[in-house]
C-alpha cells in the first residue's frame, strides 16, 4: 500500500510529495520525488518495537539545506572527479567545481539530488521517478533521461533500481546515498558502535582530497580489513594517512568479483542494540564506505540534530573518477546502451 502527501514547497515554489510504502507487515519506507530519495526505514527490532534506522528530514525545506546527500539519489557522476574535467573521444569537459582542492562532487553545483523527479509509476508496492538532465547540465555532454524505481517487499527488502539511456556519450554513476543507524536514526548509539562487514579484498587510496591515486590496494593487515565482521568504530581512528585524509572511513571498496552484472553481497551491518541486521547486495564493481565523519549538526527528522558518525552510508557505485582512470571500469555510456543499476537491502 501507498501513501501519498504532500512534503512541502522548494524555495523556487515547486510542490512535492512523500510517499510511503508499508508491507503486509506494517514495516515501511518512505521516498520523495525531490532527489528521488529515501526519507524513512521503518523495521522491527529484536522485541517487535518499530525503529526509523535512515538518517533523513522532516520536510524539503530542511533539504534543500542539506549538504550531506541525506538519502538522496546523486548523479550523473557520483563521488568525486578529479580537477572538475575529464577527457572523452579527444574532447576535454570542464565540469562545475564544489569540492576543496577545485573538483567536482556527486554531480556538481545542483546535482540530481537537487531536481525535483516526476513520478513515473505506482503500484502497491513499488514506484518509479523519472529526471531528465539536458545536454552540458553541469558541464556533461548528453541528454541523460534516468529512471529510478523503489520497491518495499513483504520480507523487509527494499529494492532500487536506476537505469539511463544517452543520446551522446557521456559518464554516469549513479548511487543512492542514505545514511543508516540500526539502533535507530535518533538513537544515542554511533554508527560507529556497529559491526560490520564488507566483502572486499581492495580499496582503491585516495590523497589529501579523496581523489583516488589509481592504486588498487590490499585490505589485509590494514584498518579497511572488514572482511570478518568488526565494530566500524574499532580502527577508524588508528594512525594511518588514508583514515587521517578523510577523517576516518570514506573510501571505495572493489568489491569481489562475479559474473558481470550478477547480485553480490556487499556488506552486512550488525546492531547489537537493536538486534537488526542489513544485508546490501549490488551488482556493482565497488563500494563507497563514508562513516558520517563530517555529519555536523544538520536538522533531522523529529528535530534531531545529527551529529558526526550518526550515520553510516553505503553507496554502490563504479570507482570514483573513472573517467579519468583508464583501468578503473569504464563509466562511459554511449548511444543505444542503457545503464541498468540494481541495489538491494535486506533487513531482519
Amino acid at each position: 500500500m501507498i501513501l501519498k502527501r504532500s512534503f512541502g514547497r522548494t524555495a523556487s515554489g515547486i510542490e512535492t510529495f512523500l510517499y510511503e510504502i508499508k508491507n503486509t507487515a506494517g514495516a515501511s519506507v518512505s521516498v520523495t520525488d525531490y532527489g528521488a530519495r529515501i526519507v524513512s526505514i521503518n523495521v522491527p527490532d529484536r522485541d517487535g518495537k518499530v525503529r526509523d534506522v535512515l538518517l533523513g528530514c522532516d520536510k524539503v525545506s530542511d533539504y534543500e539545506e542539506d549538504d550531506a546527500f541525506l538519502g538522496a539519489s546523486v548523479g550523473r557522476v557520483a563521488n568525486r572527479t578529479s580537477g572538475s574535467e575529464f577527457t572523452l573521444n579527444g574532447q576535454k569537459y570542464h565540469l562545475n567545481s564544489n569540492s576543496p582542492g577545485g573538483h567536482t562532487l556527486h554531480g556538481g553545483l545542483r546535482g540530481f539530488d537537487k531536481a525535483v523527479w516526476e513520478l513515473d509509476t505506482c503500484t502497491e508496492d513499488s514506484l518509479s521517478f523519472t529526471l531528465s538532465s539536458p545536454n552540458m547540465e553541469e558541464g556533461y555532454p548528453g541528454k541523460l533521461d534516468v529512471k529510478c524505481t523503489f520497491t518495499w517487499t513483504d520480507n523487509k527488502e527494499l529494492r532500487v533500481s536506476y537505469e539511463a539511456v544517452t543520446d551522446r556519450d557521456t559518464p554516469i554513476n549513479l548511487t543512492g546515498h542514505g545514511y543508516f543507524n540500526l539502533a535507530g536514526h535518533d538513537s544515542d548509539i554511533s554508527a560507529s558502535e556497529q559491526i560490520l562487514t564488507i566483502n572486499a579484498d581492495f580499496i582503491t587510496p585516495t590523497d589529501e582530497n579523496l581523489i583516488p591515486t589509481g592504486e588498487i590496494r590490499p585490505v589485509a593487515g590494514t584498518a579497511f580489513d572488514f572482511r570478518k565482521a568488526k565494530r566500524i568504530g574499532r580502527d577508524i581512528d588508528s594512525d594511518d594517512i588514508q583514515l587521517r585524509f578523510g577523517k576516518g572511513f570514506d573510501h571505495n571498496w572493489v568489491l569481489k568479483k562475479t559474473e558481470h552484472g550478477e547480485y553480490k553481497l556487499a556488506a552486512r551491518l550488525f546492531s547489537p542494540d537493536s538486534g537488526i541486521t542489513m544485508e546490501m547486495y549490488t551488482d556493482q564493481p565497488g563500494l563507497q564506505f563514508y562513516a558520517g565523519n563530517a555529519l555536523h549538526g544538520q536538522c533531522g527528522k523529529g528535530g534531531v540534530h545529527y551529529r558526526a558518525r550518526q550515520g553510516a552510508a553505503f553507496e554502490a557505485q563504479n570507482f570514483p573518477n573513472a573517467a579519468n582512470m583508464a583501468h578503473f571500469p569504464t563509466p562511459i555510456l554511449r548511444p543505444g546502451e542503457k545503464y541498468c543499476h540494481r541495489t538491494a537491502y535486506k533487513f531482519y
